[in-house]
């Protein structure tokens, strides 16, 4: 394995403000210092715009890590800075500089990108985000880095099935957990034990209920025995769970219970769709295949009912000054809802797995 050095990837040039502590240079600067802390996209300095200048410094970087100068399957790690991660991360999937600080990079955490090829050799390759800031500590302790938040939503997708195992779409078929997926449950309902939940909304779904009823009821045991962080008195309340219809899946009509590659062979579903459904793990099809469309679920339709349950969700966080909210869905459900905080539209469906 190679390594190349790669000036673009240095960290986030700030010119006056470099070295000087937080106190300073609000001290020094004031309007200015307010703007790089509220809208650091806007923000400039000795002529100079730090985070636009660093998002055309990942655009270059890009231009050297996808370079055809090898293989086309090839994995590479960029080992790079909170600030330059975020513009990498940004600039792939197309977001602009104003997305600075809305894709946290803690330190050692790990993202992944991955890039498809497009339909073409003209086409710009087609980009996923597979992982984001995957921490090897706990993301929930008490002591974990960053500003402490007011609420928290956590989205979880539902557990296996055997479906699942096999590669097939689900759509609104109602399926339960295999053994697997129980196991995987209660591997889950433990990695949010560092987090007081106060109640779990999840989708109509077995697969779905059965693994937010495990989150929810490791929650109160946790509780009454105080073995975790999120445990609190004997008299703590125990999560709700709540079923919440907005958050069923995506309806893949005549295609549900077919694998992936079976409808990829076969002309596929509208492209959207497709990558809903499948997480964006399935191959790219065309949104043109005569037939896509039987029995699918119109994509405004799942957009306006995921858009409600985004809604009800931030309310429910903003209940009681602050409450930490976990979400049981399926990958189109959790893609739409990661979209709509990012304020983006159904083009943002393909970008999430």
């Amino acid at each position: 394995m190679s390594s190349v050095t790669l000036p673009s990837l240095r960290e986030i040039d700030l010119y006056s403000f470099q070295g000087l502590l937080k106190g300073e240079g609000k001290a020094r600067y004031g309007d200015a210092w307010g703007m790089w802390q509220k809208q650091a996209d806007a923000f400039a300095i000795d002529d100079h715009a730090p985070v636009r200048e660093l998002w055309y410094r990942a655009s270059l970087a890009w231009q050297d890590i996808l370079s055809d100068k090898e293989p086309p399957e090839k994995a590479v790690m960029v080992v790079a800075h909170n600030a330059v991660n975020q513009a990498l991360l940004g600039s792939a999937l197309g977001l602009p500089p104003r997305y600075f600080r809305r894709l946290l990079q803690s330190n050692a955490a790990t993202s992944v990108l991955d890039f498809q090829p497009g339909p073409t050799e003209a086409s710009a390759p087609r980009v996923t985000l597979d992982r984001l800031n995957q921490s090897p500590g706990r993301p929930y302790a008490a002591d974990a880095g960053g500003r402490p938040p007011c609420g928290r939503l956590v989205l979880v997708r539902h557990a296996a099935t055997d479906a699942d195992s096999k590669g097939l779409l689900l759509g609104s078929r109602d399926e339960p957990l295999s053994g697997l997926g129980s196991v995987q449950a209660g591997k889950v309902a433990e990695f949010l034990l560092d987090m007081k939940v106060h109640s779990v909304m999840t989708s109509p779904a077995r697969r779905c209920l059965s693994t937010a009823q495990l989150v929810a009821q490791l929650q109160v045991e946790a509780s009454r025995s105080g073995s975790s962080l999120a445990a609190g008195s004997q008299a703590s309340k125990p999560p709700r769970v709540l079923v919440m219809p907005e958050l069923r899946n995506l309806e893949m009509g005549v295609w549900e219970g077919q694998s992936m590659r079976m409808v990829a062979d076969r002309g596929g579903l509208p492209a959207a769709a497709a990558t809903a459904a499948a997480g964006a793990a399935g191959p790219a099809v065309d949104p043109d295949s005569a037939g896509a469309s039987a029995g699918l679920e119109d994509l405004g339709e799942f957009w306006y009912r995921t858009a409600a349950a985004w809604n009800k969700l931030l309310d429910a966080v903003d209940h009681n000054g602050g409450s930490n909210v976990v979400v049981v869905c399926h990958a189109a459900t959790a893609a739409a809802l990661a979209s709509h905080c990012l304020q983006l539209g159904p083009e943002g469906l393909p970008l999430m797995r």
